[in-house]
C-alpha cells in the first residue's frame, strides 16, 4: 500500500497575489504546492498567511514582473519546487495607471519570458 507522502506534489504558479489571483488559486489548489509572486514583500507575506492558515502549502518569491532577470529566477524557483502544472498571471495595470506600451509588456511579454523558462 502507497501512503501519499506529501512527494512530487504538483506546483501552481501565481504571480500577482492579488484577490483575484488568491481566488482562482483557493479553488483548485488542495494538495498542490503554491508559489506566490508579488512586488510587495508586505502583500506576499498578508496573502501566504492567509493560505497558510487555511491548510495550503506555501512558498512565495518577491518578482518585479517588469524585470526579466527577476522573473527567470521566480521561474527558477517554481521549476525547483516540483512539476508547474498552471500558471496564474494576474500581475497587471490599467490604462490610467500607465501607457499602452507597460500594459503589454505586463500582460504579453511577461508570460511569453516565463513559459520559455517554464517549459
Amino acid at each position: 500500500m502507497i501512503f501519499d507522502r506529501n512527494e512530487n506534489k504538483e506546483v501552481i504558479v501565481l504571480l500577482g497575489a492579488g484577490s483575484m489571483g488568491t481566488a482562482i488559486i483557493r479553488r483548485f489548489a488542495a494538495g498542490r504546492i503554491i508559489l506566490l509572486g508579488d512586488i510587495s514583500a508586505k502583500n506576499l507575506e498578508k496573502v501566504s498567511n492567509e493560505l497558510k492558515y487555511s491548510g495550503y502549502s506555501v512558498e512565495t518569491c518577491i518578482v518585479d514582473a517588469a524585470d526579466k532577470a527577476s522573473l527567470e529566477a521566480f521561474a527558477e524557483k517554481a521549476a525547483s519546487l516540483g512539476a508547474v502544472k498552471y500558471f496564474i498571471d494576474t500581475a497587471g495595470a490599467s490604462p490610467n495607471q500607465t501607457s499602452p506600451e507597460h500594459i503589454l509588456k505586463l500582460d504579453m511579454l511577461i508570460t511569453y519570458n516565463i513559459f520559455r523558462k517554464l517549459v
